[in-house]
């Protein structure tokens, strides 16, 4: 239906991502301080508030992003299963003892949050790419600016409301949206970013690498340009395999 309007969202700029990252950087102090384990809980909040909201959410992901409904019901299970394997870490350990050669050494690593995380993510999987970024980085105490991809506004809208609503702390997770342009370069070269995770395309992630490797102290975990073909039998169930 062309004529349906899904909703009217901000075309960020440079000046929204300064205000968002300069909002994550202030709550980082005392979203890293908390509790691994009251860190999670909020994200089990949010998995009771998205399987209340289920339908409703995979049909609003078919609307704008074009999946078919199952494949975006599928999405937001997915999404889910992420946000509950991150509630579960909470409570596992988190470090290693290592072995020393000293008997009076004693050697180990722990996992420490690393700052304010950049998340830019794509409009094929609107709901559980975010939340294998956003999930995990929560939970480790980085506190997150999130853009999703410009196709996709009202899913990645509606994944920050149902994490507000789970009593997620102001600054913890801001939400810009737009172009890459506009929004997404201003965002990873921003001082106050200290890491970006990105699923996307191969040009836009090389350029982000490259960008991040001029800077010792910032890291960049880029997923891109993956291309999956399917080989069709002769003896195939070609009902079976178009839908697949």
């Amino acid at each position: 239906n062309t004529d349906l309007l899904l909703g009217a969202f901000p075309r960020s700029t440079h000046k929204d991502v300064d205000a968002a990252a300069r909002a994550a950087r202030e709550a980082y102090p005392a979203w890293s301080r908390m509790s691994r384990i009251r860190r999670a809980e909020h994200l089990d909040t949010f998995v009771q508030l998205v399987k209340a909201d289920f339908e409703a959410l995979a049909r609003l992901m078919a609307q704008e992003c074009g999946k078919g409904i199952n494949e975006c019901r599928a999405d937001v299970t997915e999404g889910i299963h992420m946000a509950q394997f991150c509630f579960g870490r909470a409570r596992m350990p988190y470090g290693d003892v290592v072995a020393s050669e000293i008997a009076e050494k004693d050697s180990y690593a722990l996992r420490k949050p690393k700052g304010v995380i950049a998340c830019v993510t794509p409009w094929n999987f609107p709901f559980a790419i975010p939340l294998w970024l956003i999930g995990p980085s929560l939970v480790e105490g980085n506190t997150v600016v999130f853009k999703p991809a410009e196709e996709t506004p009202g899913v990645g809208q509606r994944i920050v409301e149902y994490l507000e609503k789970a009593g997620l702390p102001p600054g913890v997770l801001n939400l810009v949206q737009g172009l890459g342009e506009e929004a997404g370069w201003p965002l990873v070269t921003h001082p106050e970013v200290d890491a970006v995770l990105f699923t996307g395309s191969k040009e836009v992630g090389l350029k982000i690498k490259e960008w991040c490797g001029r800077d010792p102290r910032k890291m960049a975990v880029c997923e891109m340009g993956g291309k999956n073909a399917i080989i069709v039998l002769e003896d195939a169930d070609l009902d079976l395999a178009v839908n697949a």
